[in-house]
C-alpha cells in the first residue's frame, strides 16, 4: 500500500515543471533517465525531496510522454511532491500515470499496477466514495496481479505473492477508514467493515496494520477485551524484532498504535513503544507529546492503585514519573516552537499537563528536583560586570521569550536594548516578531522555554493602586517605582542591572515589586539571586509597554482628537451592552463570571471553552439565554460608534461582543470585526451545517440544547451505523470532568451517529480567532489609524488585548470603561458609564448625539482622579429629566 496519508496542503509553491509543459531546464546533454531516477530515488529516501525533484524533472524530458517508462517519473515525481506538501501537484502527476495505465495492467517494475490508485485513495480531494473507488481500483489490480503467480511456487515467486497479498491487506484497511470516518452514516456500515476486516486478515493474518484496524472496530463496538487482544497480537508481531527488520511498521503507524493502547488503557505497551520511536526519530513532536502524556496516564494510574497513605518510595516513584512526564511533554513544546507546529490543540493540552504536573508536586517552570545547589550564593555577585554577565547568561530564555528581536536584529542585542524602546520606536507583539530563519545556528540549550503566559500564571502581581497605598510589605514607595521604570527605559536593562544590582543599591526582590511583580512566598529566605528570573519578566513587561504621549492630558484634548481624526479605531467590549440589561463578564457582583459559582467550575470562565462545550453544552446552554440578543434595540454607546462612521470617521470597530447589536445598529459590515464571532449564525459541531442564529433562539430561551436538523433527518432516514471520528494529529485531549477514553463522550472516538449539537458562531476559549482579525489590523488598520478609542473593556483576552501594543506608538489612545487598567497605559482614561461618556464627548464636540436613552438636558459632572493627571470620572448629576 502507498505510504500514509500526508496532510491535505495545497500547493505553496510555483514550480517550472515538466507536467505543466514548460521548458524550464537549459539545453544539457542527453542524460540516463534510469540513473536519474536512482539518484533520485536515495535523495528521496535520505529526505532530500527538493533535490531529488530536478533529476526526474529532467529524466522526463528525454522519455516520450506515452512511453510505459514515462510512468516511473509521474509516480516518482507525485510522491516528491507529496514529502514536499504540494498535494495538487502530487495528485495530478498520479492522474497522468492513470492515463498511462488505467487498469493498472502495466507491469510494476515499471511502476504500473496498483500504486498510484492507493496513491489517489489518500490524496482524493473529495474523499469518501471517491477515495473508495480509488481504493478499489488498487484493490482489483491487486487481486488480479495475484492471479497472475497462482501455480507458480518457486522462492521468488512466493515472496512477491507475499508482498501483493500485503499490500492487498492494506488497502482493505484503507477502506475500513473510509467507512469508519467518511461514511459512517452508510448503509451497512458495520457489516462492510467486518467483511473487510474479514478479508484483510484472510489475506494476512499476521500483519500489525491488519490487527491494529481490527482493534479500531473492536473499540467501535465497545468490546475493549477483544480490541487489546489484537493489539497484543499486533505487537506481538514485530516488538523483539532487530530496528532494520521488515516486519517494524512504518512510523506513522506505530504512532497509531501508541494512540489505540492508550486508548483501551495499556499505557505500559504504549509507553515502550514511543520509547523505541523516539530513539529513532529525537524529532518527532507526536512521539514526545505521546509518551508525556502516556505517563501522566501511568502516574494517574499508580496513584489510583495505591490509595490512601503511601510510603516515601512509592512518593517518589510517583514524583519521578511525573517528572519524566513533564521532560516529555516540555520537549514536544520546545520542538513546536522552534519548527512553528500548527497543531494548537496539542500544544494546549501539553502546557495543561504541564501545568497540573507541577501544581500537583508544588513546583515551578524553573524547579527540578535534586537541584541541591539551588540556593547557593555567588560570591562575584558584588561585580557590576558579574552581575550583567549573570544576568544574560542564566536568563537569556525568559529575555527571548519577551523580547523576540524585530527585523534584523540579533538574539544578543535584542537580550541588551532590544526591550528599551527609549526613543519610541514602534514595537511589534511577540507573537508577530518574526523567527529564526531556517537554518540559523541559533540555539536554545534551555529548558526554560516556556511561554511568558505560562510562567505569569503561577503569579501575583501588585498594581500601582498597592505601592501607593503602601500595603505590600518591603514593596519600594509609588515614587521609587516611578524612578526606577524610567530609568530602566532611559538606559536599558543591561545598564540598569549594573547601577542597581550590580553595585548593591537594591535588592532583585525589591526591584520585582518596582515593576508589579509580588515576590512568591516560596522564595521566602532564598538567596537575592532565585528572584531574577520574576525580575528579568517585570522588566521585559515594562519594557514593552506602551508609553503614554504627553501631548494629551484633559477632556479637551480628547474632543480636539475626536474633532481632528479621520481613521479611528473603536475597540469594544461587553460594556457598551450593559445598559441594554445584557451583563458583561467581569464586574463584581453583576458581571457574568460572578454569577456562575453555582454551576460548579474550576473557572468561570469554562462556559466559554471549547472543550467544556464538546463535554458538556448543557453547562453553556444555562447561561445562554441571559447573553442572547433579545431586541434590536441598541445603546447610546453603539449610537457613537455609528456616529463617527457617518462622519466617515470610523475605520475599523473591533468588537468583542458576541451580541451582534453594532449590525441593528447600522455598523456596516466592512467597518466592523466581530472578533469573538455573533449569535448571528451557528453551526453543527458534527456535520458544520449552518443556519441564521435565530433559528435556535426559542430553544435557547426555554435552556434546551438545540440540535442539528439536518443530522436528525439523517438519523431518522438512515440506520445507525460504525463511526470512528479521524484523528489525524494525533491529538487526544483528555477531558477535564471524563477520562480521555471515557465511551460515553459525544466527540470523541466512537459512537452511534445522533444528530450534533448546534454551537452559535462564537469564539471560544480554545479556538482561533478569525483570521480577518490580524489581516485587517497588521495590513491594513495599523498604519492608517489617526486614534484608537477603546470602550467598555478591561481588554484582558488576547489577542484583542494586544491591539493597544501593535498600533505604532505616536498614535493616541484613550480609553472609556467604568473601572481603570493597570496594565495598558492609555493617555487619557475616562471613567463611568460608557453611555454618559461618550454623550459629553459629543456635547463638548459640537455633535448630535440622539438617542432615547440619553435624557433630554443631561448633566455630567467631569472630574480629575487624585493622584492622576491624565483620568477623569464621569457623573450624571441630574438623574431625572
Amino acid at each position: 500500500m502507498a505510504k500514509t496519508k500526508p496532510s491535505k496542503k495545497q500547493s505553496k509553491k510555483t514550480r517550472e515543471s515538466v507536467l505543466h509543459g514548460t521548458k524550464g531546464m537549459s539545453a544539457r546533454p542527453m542524460e540516463n533517465p534510469e540513473t536519474l531516477f536512482e539518484e533520485a530515488v536515495v535523495l528521496l529516501q535520505t529526505g532530500q525531496p527538493s533535490e531529488a525533484l530536478p533529476l526526474v524533472e529532467r529524466a522526463l524530458k528525454n522519455i516520450p510522454s506515452d512511453s510505459p517508462k514515462y510512468l516511473v517519473g509521474l509516480n516518482l515525481i507525485g510522491e516528491i511532491y507529496v514529502e514536499l506538501g504540494e498535494i495538487d501537484s502530487a495528485r495530478e502527476s498520479f492522474l497522468r500515470a492513470v492515463e498511462l495505465d488505467p487498469k493498472g495492467e502495466i507491469d510494476e517494475t515499471i511502476d504500473g499496477g496498483a500504486e498510484k490508485f492507493l496513491w489517489l485513495a489518500q490524496l482524493s480531494a473529495e474523499g469518501g466514495k471517491d477515495s473508495v473507488r480509488w481504493f478499489e481500483r488498487g484493490v482489483g489490480a491487486l487481486k488480479r496481479n495475484l492471479q497472475s503467480l497462482e501455480g507458480e511456487n518457486d522462492e521468488l515467486a512466493q515472496e512477491i505473492r507475499e508482498g501483493f497479498k500485503k499490500r492487498l491487506a492494506h488497502a482493505l484497511c484503507g477502506v475500513v477508514e473510509i467507512y469508519m470516518t467518511d461514511l459512517s452514516w452508510e448503509e451497512d456500515v458495520e457489516s462492510r467493515c467486518e467483511a473487510l476486516i474479514t478479508e484483510a486478515l484472510l489475506v494476512a493474518p499476521e500483519s500489525s496494520e491488519c490487527l491494529q484496524t481490527l482493534a479500531s472496530i473492536r473499540i467501535s463496538q465497545l468490546r475493549f477485551d477483544d480490541a487489546k487482544a489484537a493489539l497484543s497480537r499486533s505487537l506481538d508481531t514485530w516488538k523483539d524484532e532487530p530496528p532494520e527488520s521488515t516486519l517494524i511498521p512504518d512510523f506513522p503507524s506505530r504512532v497509531s498504535l501508541s494512540r489505540l493502547l492508550m486508548e483501551v488503557e495499556m499505557e505500559n505497551e504504549a509507553l515502550q513503544v514511543l520509547e523505541r520511536m523516539v530513539f529513532e526519530d529525537d524529532q518527532s513532536i507526536e512521539t514526545w507529546y505521546l509518551g508525556g502524556w502516556c505517563l501522566y496516564l501511568i502516574s494517574k494510574k499508580d496513584q489510583k492503585q495505591s490509595q490512601g497513605e503511601v510510603d516515601a518510595e512509592t512518593k517518589e516513584q510517583l514524583a519521578s514519573t511525573l517528572l519524566t512526564s513533564r521532560k516529555w511533554l516540555r520537549q514536544a513544546l520546545k520542538l513546536c516552537e522552534l519548527v512553528g507546529y500548527e497543531d494548537e490543540k496539542l500544544k494546549e493540552h501539553a502546557i495543561e499537563l504541564v501545568q497540573e504536573i507541577q501544581n500537583e508536586l508544588g513546583i515551578s517552570g524553573d524547579d527540578e528536583v535534586g537541584d541541591d545547589d539551588v540556593w547557593e550564593d555567588d560570591t562575584d555577585s558584588d561585580s557590576a560586570r558579574n552581575a550583567i554577565e549573570l544576568w544574560l547568561v542564566s536568563f537569556q530564555p525568559i529575555m527571548d521569550v519577551m523580547a523576540r528581536p524585530t527585523g534584523d536584529e540579533g538574539v544578543e542585542g535584542a537580550l541588551v536594548a532590544g526591550t528599551d524602546d527609549a526613543d519610541g520606536s514602534e514595537r511589534v507583539a511577540a507573537e508577530d516578531a518574526p523567527h529564526p530563519p531556517e537554518g540559523s545556528e541559533e540555539e536554545d540549550s534551555s529548558e526554560e522555554w516556556e511561554t511568558a503566559s505560562l510562567y505569569e500564571d503561577a503569579l501575583q502581581f501588585i498594581s500601582d493602586e498597592h505601592l501607593r497605598g503602601g500595603v505590600v510589605p518591603g514593596a519600594c514607595t509609588f515614587e521609587e517605582a516611578m524612578a526606577y521604570r524610567k530609568r530602566l527605559r532611559s538606559i536599558g536593562q543591561a545598564a540598569f542591572i549594573s547601577e542597581t544590582l550590580g553595585q548593591g543599591t537594591v535588592s532583585a526582590k525589591t526591584l520585582c515589586t518596582a515593576f508589579g511583580i509580588m515576590p512568591p512566598s516560596f522564595l521566602e529566605g532564598a538567596p537575592d539571586k532565585a528572584y531574577h528570573p520574576l525580575l528579568s519578566l517585570g522588566m521585559s513587561k515594562e519594557s514593552s509597554k506602551r508609553l503614554k504621549l504627553p501631548d494629551y492630558n484633559t477632556i479637551d484634548d480628547v474632543v480636539q482628537l475626536m474633532q481632528k481624526a479621520k481613521k479611528i479605531i473603536v475597540i469594544t467590549g461587553a460594556g457598551i451592552s450593559t445598559s441594554l440589561g445584557i451583563p458583561d463578564f467581569r464586574s463584581k457582583d453583576t458581571g457574568l463570571y460572578s454569577k456562575l459559582e453555582h454551576l460548579g467550575l474550576s473557572d468561570p470562565q469554562e462556559v466559554f471553552d471549547i472543550e467544556v462545550f464538546r463535554e458538556d453544552p448543557s453547562i453553556f446552554y444555562s447561561i445562554a439565554k441571559d447573553i442572547l440578543p433579545t431586541e434590536k434595540r441598541y445603546s447610546p454607546t453603539h449610537a457613537f460608534i455609528r456616529l463617527l462612521q457617518d462622519k466617515g470617521k470610523l475605520l475599523t470597530n473591533f468588537t468583542q461582543n458576541i451580541d451582534n447589536i453594532e449590525g441593528a445598529a447600522g455598523i456596516l459590515p466592512e467597518k466592523m470585526i466581530q472578533c469573538h464571532g455573533s449569535f448571528a449564525t451557528a453551526s453543527c459541531m458534527d456535520c458544520k451545517h449552518q443556519v441564521p442564529g435565530e433559528q435556535l433562539f426559542e430553544t435557547i430561551r426555554q435552556g434546551e440544547i438545540p440540535k442539528c436538523a439536518r443530522c436528525e433527518e439523517r438519523s431518522q432516514s438512515k440506520p445507525r451505523g460504525l463511526k470512528r471520528k479521524r484523528n489525524s494529529n494525533g491529538n487526544m485531549r483528555q477531558s477535564r470532568s471524563q477520562s480521555a477514553f471515557d465511551d460515553d463522550s459525544d466527540n470523541d472516538g466512537y459512537s452511534l451517529p445522533t444528530a450534533g449539537v448546534m454551537k452559535p458562531d462564537i469564539t471560544f476559549f480554545g479556538e482561533e480567532l478569525p483570521d480577518i482579525f490580524k489581516k485587517r489590523l497588521l495590513e491594513h488598520d495599523r498604519e492608517l489609524t489617526d486614534l484608537v478609542i477603546v470602550i467598555g473593556t478591561s481588554l484582558k483576552v488576547a489577542p484583542v488585548a494586544e491591539v493597544p501594543g501593535i498600533i505604532p506608538c505616536d498614535v493616541p489612545q484613550v480609553h472609556i470603561s467604568r473601572t481603570p487598567v493597570s496594565h495598558i497605559e492609555f493617555d487619557v482614561d475616562m471613567l463611568g458609564d460608557c453611555d454618559v461618556v461618550v454623550s459629553e464627548l459629543c456635547r463638548r464636540a459640537g455633535w448630535n448625539l440622539q438617542h432615547d436613552m440619553i435624557p433630554e438636558g443631561q448633566k455630567v459632572q467631569v472630574e480629575q482622579a487624585e493622584g492622576f493627571g491624565s483620568r477623569f470620572t464621569f457623573t450624571v448629576t441630574n438623574a431625572q429629566n
